[in-house]
C-alpha cells in the first residue's frame, strides 16, 4: 500500500472513529454537567466510574474475542446497538413515568460494556500503521487524539452540558442521530477502504487473553517493560483520576454560573487541552527518547500540581486558576498518552504486543478505580489539596521510569 493511500485511510480512520463517540461524548458531557449540579449524587458518579473501569480491566478477554473480526464490523454493530438504546430511552421518557435521571444511569449502565471497543479498535488500527512505520502510527495516533479533544470534547462535551439543562431527552435524541451517522459513515468506509481483522495469528499469540501465562513472564513484563509497562499504567492513572473528573467538580463549584453552564467551560478547557495535547506529544516524541520524554511531561504534571497547590493553600484559588491547570494537567496527559502508545505499538511486536496492550490497560483499569475512591474518600470535589499533593508525589516516581526491553526473562537452567 502506497504512502498515499495510507494517508487516505488514516484519513476515513480518524473520522470513522470520532463518529463512533461523538455521541458518548454528548452524554458524558450531560451526565458530568447534572453530577456538578447536584441531581447525580457525587457517589453514584463515582460508582458509576469506577463500574466503567472494570469493564476496562476485562480488556483483555474483549481483545481475545474481538480479535477474530474486522475493527470496522465491531464499531458498526456498537453504532446500532447505541441508537437502539437510546430509541428506547426516549420511547421510556415519552409513554412511562420512569424518572429521566434513572434512564440515562440505565443507560450508561448498559453501555459502559461497549464502551471498550472503540478503545480495542484504536489501538489495533494504530499497530496496522505501525507495521508500514512509526511515522504512519504516530501520524495516526496524533490527529486522532486531537480531533477527538476538539469535536469530541470541544464541541460535544460542553454542547451535552448545556444541553442537559433542557431534558434528558434531548441527549437521548441527539445521540441516537449521531450513532447512526456513525454506523452509516463506516459502513460506506468499510465498502471503500475495508480494515481486515488485524491479528491473523493461531491462539498462542494471544495467549495472555485466554490462556495461562507463566508468573515468571508476568511479573517480567510489569516491572521490565519500562514505559509501556502495565506497572506504570496503573500509576498513571491513578493520578489522572485523583486530578480527573472530581477536580472538574471542584472547578465547577468555584464559578458563580449555574454548575451545568460552570461545567461545559470545564469541558471546553479539557476538550482544548486534549486537541493541543496529541500535537504537542508528537513533536515531543521526534525530538527525545521515551524515556526522556516521559521524564520531562512528569516533571511539568509536577510543577503545575504544585502551583495549583500553593493558590488552594493561600487561598488564592479562582474558577480560572482551576482553569489553567485543568487545561495544563490535560495538555501534559495527553502529550504522553500519544508518546506511550506509539512506542507501545512501534516497539512491541505480536504476542508481547498482545501482552503489554492488553494488561495495561487492566492496570489502568485498576488504578483508575483506586484514584476516584481515594479522591472520593479525600473530598476531593470540595478541596483537591490531598489528593493533587499525593499526584504531585507520584510523578516523582513516574520520573524514575526505566527503558523499555524486549527480551524475555531468562529460563532457568536445568
Amino acid at each position: 500500500m502506497s504512502s498515499q493511500t495510507l494517508r487516505r485511510v488514516r484519513r476515513v480512520m480518524v473520522v470513522g472513529l470520532i463518529l463512533t463517540v461523538l455521541g458518548n461524548r454528548l452524554i458524558e458531557g450531560g451526565w458530568n454537567a447534572l453530577t456538578a449540579a447536584g441531581q447525580v449524587s457525587v457517589g453514584t458518579f463515582v460508582l458509576i466510574s469506577s463500574a466503567e473501569q472494570l469493564c476496562v480491566f476485562a480488556f483483555p478477554l474483549y481483545a481475545h474475542i474481538l480479535k477474530k473480526y474486522s475493527p470496522d464490523t465491531t464499531l458498526i454493530t456498537v453504532d446500532f446497538i447505541e441508537a437502539l438504546l437510546s430509541v428506547v430511552a426516549v420511547v421510556a421518557l415519552m409513554f412511562t413515568g420512569i424518572p429521566q435521571m434513572w434512564l440515562l444511569i440505565g443507560y450508561i449502565a448498559i453501555d459502559l460494556f461497549l464502551a471498550p471497543v472503540s478503545d480495542i479498535a484504536e489501538e489495533f488500527y494504530g499497530a496496522a500503521f505501525a507495521q508500514h512505520s512509526e511515522e504512519h502510527a504516530l501520524s495516526f495516533n496524533a490527529a486522532l487524539y486531537a480531533w477527538l479533544g476538539f469535536i469530541g470534547l470541544v464541541v460535544a462535551s460542553p454542547a451535552g452540558a448545556w444541553m442537559s439543562v433542557l431534558s434528558v431527552q434531548v441527549l437521548f435524541v441527539a445521540n441516537a442521530v449521531l450513532s447512526l451517522a456513525g454506523a452509516g459513515f463506516r459502513m460506506w468506509a468499510r465498502h471503500t477502504y475495508a480494515m481486515p481483522a488485524l491479528i491473523d495469528a493461531d491462539d498462542d499469540e494471544f495467549s495472555v487473553t485466554g490462556a495461562r501465562l507463566p508468573m515468571r513472564q508476568f511479573f517480567f513484563d510489569l516491572f521490565r517493560s519500562g514505559p509501556a509497562s502495565p506497572l506504570l499504567s496503573f500509576v498513571l492513572q491513578v493520578i489522572g483520576a485523583l486530578t480527573g473528573s472530581l477536580v472538574f467538580l471542584w472547578a465547577a463549584n468555584l464559578s458563580g454560573r449555574p454548575a451545568q453552564i460552570a461545567m461545559g467551560w470545564v469541558l471546553i478547557a479539557f476538550g482544548s487541552a486534549a486537541t493541543v495535547g496529541p500535537l504537542v506529544g508528537r513533536r515531543i516524541s521526534k525530538a527525545i527518547p521515551t524515556k526522556r520524554a516521559l521524564q520531562a511531561t512528569a516533571g511539568l504534571s509536577a510543577l503545575n500540581i504544585v502551583i495549583t497547590v500553593v493558590l488552594i493553600a493561600s487561598n488564592n484559588a479562582t474558577f480560572y486558576t482551576a482553569l489553567g491547570f485543568i487545561f495544563f494537567n490535560v495538555l501534559f496527559n495527553k502529550a504522553r498518552v500519544i508518546i506511550l502508545e506509539t512506542h507501545r505499538q512501534v516497539f512491541f511486536r505480536g504476542t508481547q504486543f498482545a501482552r503489554i496492550m492488553s494488561w495495561s490497560y487492566s492496570f489502568g483499569a485498576i488504578g483508575t478505580i483506586c484514584g476516584l475512591q481515594l479522591g472520593y474518600l479525600l473530598n476531593t470535589p470540595n478541596s483537591p489539596l490531598s489528593a493533587l499533593l499525593i499526584a504531585a508525589t507520584l510523578w516523582v516516581v513516574v520520573a524514575g521510569v526505566v527503558s523499555s526491553r524486549t527480551s524475555q526473562p531468562a529460563k532457568q537452567s536445568a
